[in-house]
């Protein structure tokens, strides 16, 4: 049986791989977990630090996992999962077009990884990838959250 650590790692490892993410241009932070945030004042830590974004952080499980038994002695797992892209901003407009450019980038690293040529390492493949991008305005800055969300497909001996 896999846990859910493990898929979460493969596909961080697999977005720091490639050559958009590597080498610190384009993105400053990936992480594995979920930080907790709030727009409200000083209430909260925030999301990140101006110096940290943008940043991605990868989120499994992100809602119920599905089960299907085979008679083979498998299970497969159907594992929903979201990558939080976050950007900060002082226009708007120009945050779009980077918020959109790194969304596109998630999202063509995550289609590669449907076929057992390419996956996420682990014998696991992504399906179903999609995205939504909500704006915050903080003081004078934007915030730009984009929740890509997949499905991880993994199947385990029993």
């Amino acid at each position: 049986m896999i846990n859910y650590d493990t898929v979460n790692v493969a596909v961080k490892d697999t977005l720091e791989a490639d050559v958009f993410f590597s080498g610190g241009e384009n993105i400053r932070t990936i992480e594995s977990h979920e930080r907790p945030f709030s727009l409200q004042g000083e209430e909260g830590p925030p999301i990140f630090k101006s110096e940290e974004m943008p940043a991605l952080n990868v989120i499994l499980p992100s809602g119920s996992v599905e089960e299907d038994l085979s008679t083979t002695q498998e299970v497969r797992r159907f594992i929903p999962g979201k990558i939080m892209v976050r950007s900060l901003h002082e226009n708007s407009q120009d945050g779009m077009v980077e918020q959109y450019l790194l969304v596109e980038n998630v999202e063509r690293i995550l289609n590669a990884q449907k076929t057992s040529v390419k996956d996420l390492g682990i014998g696991a493949y992504v399906k179903d990838v999609s995205s939504e991008t909500v704006r915050y305005k903080k003081e004078n800055q934007t915030i730009i959250e984009t929740a890509v969300t997949f499905v991880v497909d993994v199947t385990t001996t029993i």
